[in-house]
């Protein structure tokens, strides 16, 4: 069976996931192609979680064209005589979609599965980042007034529609792949809910990353056992607003005794996401203190990031966006308990199975007393429903859940 992975870019998380699923079709017998715009000849040197792939004669990687049409799709699958197809990044392809719901598009060949991020506003009425209540974060008449407009005079435009009608009333895809268990329990098929891959799997770092580990592992171990285990922050990824880098910061500097980690890249500017505070100021303050450590760069060592959230006792997210959240997964899988905000997809997961604690979202001084409550905490049984969760996420659960979604 052939199948075809499409993603609009092979940056971030797409990467990994053409790695493990790809893997996992492998293994039962089925050929892969990759097509992303950003797929070109050096892509095994380019995309380092890819390079495994190289010299496969069962894998093929296609630089597709940027903004994919269906028709460029259905070019796609023609050439490369597909069975099979997942979209990794369907959100990007929504207006396609409407355009094969109204016959002026051709429709996909194949059996087609879809991974959708961006649902909340459809299923439970969340806000996409803060996970409120759509009718708490729209306040103000003018503001309801539009939203009334768009839900009943330009209902088209709206993301039930989207769903409901285009992809479920008029089946223009087989599946609907979502990341939060929540819908598929509403709606059931075709919405289908997929375990999250946060991480690869079996990962053995290569010579570059080896050293990473024995140049870093020994530096963040001398500076975490200059402080109680409990006073350790950690902060995993690049500083950006999403992930609450002015917040880690803010809660850093209003606990005297605290000390806190970074690995990840330095501070991220994006258009219209400001952050509170003077964050650069503060951790000027704080590295100046000898409170704060920094690897200044991406961390690539599987083994090092692991070593990491299995360092600390208990983990903080700082996450502007609770719809999902990679690092808390990763911290459960260290068997690390975790305190994230009380909204969205986080805060349910953590709030009803009991894995952790939750503070009010966007609210540093909550944050700040749910972990001074959590530091005085027997764990023990956050950590054990953690590992418990954690089995929907494992290897063999993916595996078995991408090889039935798209060879059975």
């Amino acid at each position: 069976m052939n199948c075809l992975f499409h993603t609009e870019s092979l940056q971030g998380h797409p990467q990994v996931y053409c790695r493990v699923i790809g893997e996992a079709l492998l293994a039962r017998g089925a050929r892969v192609v990759i097509a992303a715009a950003d797929a070109h000849d050096d892509w095994a040197e380019r995309w380092n979680d890819l390079s495994v792939f190289k010299g496969d004669s069962r894998v093929t990687v296609v630089a597709s064209p940027a903004g994919l049409s269906a028709e460029d799709l259905v070019a796609l699958q023609q050439a490369h005589a597909i069975d099979s197809t997942l979209l990794i990044e369907a959100d990007v392809l929504r207006p396609q979609f409407h355009r094969i719901s109204a016959g002026v598009a051709p429709r996909l060949r194949g059996r087609v599965a879809a991974i959708f991020s961006r649902t909340t506003e459809w299923y439970p009425g969340e806000d996409f980042y803060s996970g409120l209540p759509l009718a708490t974060v729209q306040p103000g008449l003018v503001n309801r007034l539009r939203r009334w407009n768009r839900e009943w005079f330009q209902r088209e435009r709206s993301d039930r529609y989207f769903f409901e009608t285009v992809l479920m009333r008029k089946r223009v895809i087989d599946r609907i792949v979502v990341k939060d268990e929540r819908i598929a329990a509403r709606f059931g098929e075709p919405v289908t809910w997929m375990p999250e891959i946060y991480k690869l799997f079996n990962s053995v770092d290569n010579e570059v990353q080896c050293r990473e580990f024995e140049l870093w592992q020994p530096r963040l171990q001398d500076a975490i056992s200059r402080v109680a285990p409990q006073e350790c922050l950690l902060y995993f990824g690049a500083g950006a607003w999403y992930k609450g880098y002015d917040w880690f910061l803010e809660l850093l500097a209003r606990n005297p005794c605290a000390f806190g980690v970074h690995a990840g890249s330095g501070i991220r500017y994006e258009n219209g996401k400001r952050f509170t505070g003077t964050p650069e100021a503060t951790r000027t303050r704080l590295l100046a203190e000898g409170r704060l450590v920094e690897t200044g760069g991406y961390v690539s060592s599987q083994r090092l990031v692991e070593w990491l959230f299995s360092a600390v006792p208990l983990f903080v997210s700082t996450h502007r966006l609770t719809v999902s959240s990679g690092t808390m997964l990763q911290a459960l899988d260290a068997g690390t308990p975790v305190l994230v905000p009380e909204t969205g997809l986080v805060g349910y997961r953590a709030g009803t199975l009991g894995l952790g604690l939750t503070y009010k979202y966007g609210d540093v001084e909550d944050m700040g007393r749910q972990w001074a409550r959590m530091k005085t905490m027997d764990l023990a049984a956050a950590r054990s429903r953690g590992q418990a969760f954690m089995e929907r996420f494992s290897r063999a659960a993916v595996d078995q859940y991408f090889s039935e979604l798209l060879l059975s």
